[in-house]
């Protein structure tokens, strides 16, 4: 269960008392356990009681709060019990076995930064707040770290009046930050920062850093974000930062980086298959707040923010596990803030590259603006210039040889430092060692002329025609640090000399390539070996993806890459995927890859093994729900719709609530189309069931954004609006939820929506009947109170509306870190929502 409350109202005394009088508040229930749900509860009832108060007293009360959180916590952070509490490990946590390489480590401790929070009373930083653990991002001082650490009024569950948190700053001064590099290192330096972009619901901040003449800091150390699909359990992890941060803040020197190790213990996921946080057993303290969390190569999994107790562990003898956001959602984020344009011009935006396309195809740079109808030369002293690229093609020489690239596949191609780029839609980078010198240019209102690629920095290709082509079969990620290059249709088997002789190593057996300190190749298995040799010289055919370029590739050259298998055969399923649900066990993951594959067959066999009654009674229950699951999409795949249907069902009532998702979206499709058939084709085909389910959830989903513009136009004050809006949510999250799993997050985010509209109206209506209450109480005119009975009925429909609240409080808590905010509307207003 995991909890976001603040560790300064950890030992406050709360009491619900209900009658048919109102509710009054006392101080004889202890709140002891954050991680337990009626604790949760009873913090909520404290501020529900707060909010039947006058705004004004309610600002008195919290602000008196504040002042009272920090006398007592000295010089700290408001919330800074939202930074990590000592960990309780848990006698079955496993600590990674592993060491971070020389090289790795000397990066993350230099990417690693000291973060400190101050107000400015009467001088420039008089007053210190504060302090945690952040890194950066890029190459010119981007950086990552808690909200919490840098924000003194972060509180994700309570909503504020706007005005309060002004009120604060202007009482307690402007805050500023500094951030410090090779803290506890002769090197030590510290810098200026600016709050750039923040999310309170995530717990997450943007900083920029600057040097002393106000540029922005050059960081030749950074972090890049791992993606989610290379996360798995039991993953070795090293957590980096500051602990016990907050104490020595003050001081002249700032403390040393501490690295400790630990590995993955859990990453739940939402209906629609996105991971919204990240479970470890790394031990962290107060101050690790913000800091990364990698794996073995550096890459950041995910960002500390909390203690909590994963799922399935909250009874383990109170062990208690570090909560981290994820990169991914990082990611997001990061993403947001450039489509809002909050991050400074001139930052470094090639890390984030494979996340600035849109839907993984078309790619949108934030400095370099595209046209749908033209191309645009940007030039070194500012000017654009808006035409058409007359070429339809264009020749490169690379590292991989001559290709030909068509331009409508192209969305920027970048010159500078001697070096030429190509991006291609979808995120792909080409590194292009030789291209002609000239291309033909027609510019607008002109005549075509020749423009030197010399000329210009960077050439936006237009967006009017151009796409991504789908890549199919087997996936090869190139020098997965810098340049990305998506390649398909590898095949085959390489051979690789080691100290063990020759061996034939299967392509889609490989996960990671890279290259040691003496050249050789170090490549590590799906199955976790570890080989140190060399490749075989042979070139695979490959292509393109986007483009169709054939290529030739040796992996003999590689120094660092990855090779994914991954059957996109037909169309790719939104949401969960099979594998994911069942990656708790080898042989289901093999079970489901097969099922997901366009020869199905060999599953029959081994489900039948499994299912044999020795086997299956002996099974978790769990996991024969997964295994049921498995075996109603196999006789789908067989077409044996009403057997599957029945098992689908079946699977509906299971307490794994990803599995009971996922057999709920594949039994309505079933249901919908009883006759087994889409458009005159069987559902038993994989594509076609697809695009079934997903014309289920897109008419699911016109029809929430329908009812959330209804919900936001309601007027709590009107008599039964509530209860109304209560069931309307109550009756659309389940049909969310079935889209989550044939669209993605799309539908999570309306889903997340909802609730914050619940909660907002069951708020609402919690202090309008408190009201009325009171006015019961009074005496009227110098008479006699109003109706005890009206003031009961009013009692009773008030705990119904805070039930509410709890509910979608605690739903919120339960799904995880989220990336929702106002922001999300003013993108979308941006961008124009898309009603169809």
């Amino acid at each position: 269960m995991i909890s976001r409350w603040p560790a300064g109202v950890v030992n406050t005394r709360a009491k619900w008392e209900m009658s048919v009088k109102g509710f009054t508040t006392g101080t004889d229930a202890p709140l002891e356990d954050r991680n337990d749900r009626r604790g949760q509860e009873l913090m909520i009832m404290r501020e529900s009681a707060l909010a039947m108060r006058p705004v004004s007293e309610q600002r008195s009360i919290r602000f008196r709060n504040q002042s009272s959180v920090r006398r007592r916590s000295g010089r700290r952070v408001l919330w800074v019990g939202l930074m990590m509490t000592v960990v309780s490990m848990s006698p079955c946590a496993v600590q990674a076995e592993e060491q971070l390489k020389p090289k790795v480590e000397e990066r993350v401790r230099h990417a690693t930064l000291f973060v400190r929070t101050f107000q400015s009373k009467k001088t420039k930083n008089d007053t210190y707040l504060g302090a945690g653990s952040g890194y950066f991002v890029n190459g010119t001082g981007l950086l990552i770290t808690n909200n919490h650490v840098v924000d003194p009024t972060h509180d994700p569950y309570d909503v504020k009046d706007p005005a309060e948190k002004q009120s604060f700053h202007y009482k307690g001064g402007k805050l500023s930050w500094t951030v410090t590099t090779d803290s506890g290192t002769p090197q030590e330096k510290s810098y200026d920062a600016t709050v750039v972009y923040q999310n309170e619901q995530a717990d997450q901040a943007v900083v920029q850093a600057y040097e002393k003449d106000g540029k922005v800091l050059h960081t030749p150390h950074y972090l890049p974000l791992q993606p989610e699909s290379k996360l798995h359990e039991r993953m070795n992890v090293w957590g980096a930062g500051f602990p016990g941060a907050e104490a020595q803040g003050t001081k002249e020197k700032a403390p040393a980086v501490q690295i400790d190790p630990g590995n993955l213990i859990a990453q739940p996921r939402s209906p629609g298959g996105r991971i919204r946080r990240v479970y470890t057993d790394v031990i962290a303290r107060p101050g690790n707040s913000g800091g990364p969390q990698v794996d073995q190569d550096g890459r950041v999994v995910g960002t500390a923010t909390l203690m909590t107790s994963a799922p399935g562990r909250e009874d383990q003898g109170g062990a208690r596990e570090v909560a981290l956001v994820p990169a991914a959602l990082t990611a997001e984020m990061i993403r947001n803030a450039y489509k809002l344009k909050k991050i400074p011009p001139g930052t470094d935006f090639t890390p984030f590259l494979n996340f600035l396309s849109e839907q993984g195809e078309r790619i949108d740079l934030p400095e370099f603006d595209r046209r749908a109808a033209s191309e645009v030369l940007f030039f070194a002293n500012g000017d654009r210039v808006y035409g058409r690229f007359v070429s339809k093609e264009i020749k490169l020489e690379t590292e991989l040889g001559n290709l030909t690239v068509p331009t409508n596949a192209i969305a920027y191609l970048m010159t500078g430092d001697g070096t030429t780029t190509v991006h291609l839609e979808g995120g792909n980078r080409i590194s292009v060692s030789k291209i002609d010198p000239t291309f033909p240019f027609e510019p607008d209102g002109g005549r075509a002329i020749d423009v030197k690629y010399a000329d210009v920095s960077v050439i936006s290709f237009r967006t009017e025609g151009s796409a991504a082509k789908p890549v199919t079969g087997k996936v090869s990620v190139v020098d997965g640090n810098l340049c990305r290059l998506l390649l398909s249709n590898i095949d085959g088997a390489a051979k690789f000399t080691g100290a063990a002789g020759t061996v034939d190593i299967s392509l889609e057996n490989i996960d990671r390539i890279e290259s040691d300190s003496s050249d050789n190749q170090v490549i590590t298995l799906r199955d976790d070996r570890r080989m140190t040799g060399k490749f075989e010289p042979v070139a695979f055919r490959a292509m393109i993806a986007a483009t169709g370029t054939p290529v030739e590739i040796a992996l003999s050259s590689l120094k660092q890459g990855y090779v994914e298998s991954r059957f996109l055969t037909g169309r790719e399923l939104g949401g969960l995927g099979l594998g994911k649900l069942v990656s708790d066990r080898a042989d289901f993951r093999r079970i489901a890859q097969t099922l997901e594959s366009s020869a199905p067959e060999p599953a029959r066999a081994a489900l039948d093994k499994l299912l044999d009654k020795n086997v299956y009674t002996k099974m978790p229950t769990l996991e024969k729900d997964r295994l049921k699951l498995l075996d109603s999409v196999e006789l789908l795949r067989a077409g044996k719709y009403a057997e599957a249907l029945k098992g689908f069902r079946m699977v509906t009532h299971s307490e794994d609530k990803n599995a009971a998702v996922f057999a709920n979206a594949y039994a309505a499709v079933l249901k919908k189309y009883e006759n087994g058939q889409f458009n005159g084709k069987p559902l038993s085909d994989r594509a076609v069931f697809a695009d079934a389910g997903t014309e289920i959830a897109k008419d699911q989903v016109l029809r929430v954004r329908t009812v959330i513009r209804e919900l936001r136009s309601i007027d709590g004050d009107k008599k039964n609006d509530f209860v109304r809006l209560a069931n309307i949510i109550k009756n659309n999250e389940e049909n969310i939820s079935l889209a989550g799993v044939f669209l993605g997050t799309v539908p999570e985010d309306l889903m997340l929506r909802m609730w914050k509209i619940g909660q907002t109206a069951s708020s609402g209506e919690f202090r309008r009947l408190g009201g009325k209450i009171q006015d019961f109480i009074r005496p009227r005119g110098g008479g006699a109170p109003g109706s005890q009975a009206s003031s009961r009925e009013s009692a009773e429909r008030q705990k119904k509306a805070f039930d509410s609240w709890i509910e979608y409080v605690l739903k919120r808590i339960d799904y995880g870190f989220f990336v929702e905010d106002i922001d999300i509307e003013e993108i979308l207003a941006q961008e124009g929502e898309r009603e169809n």
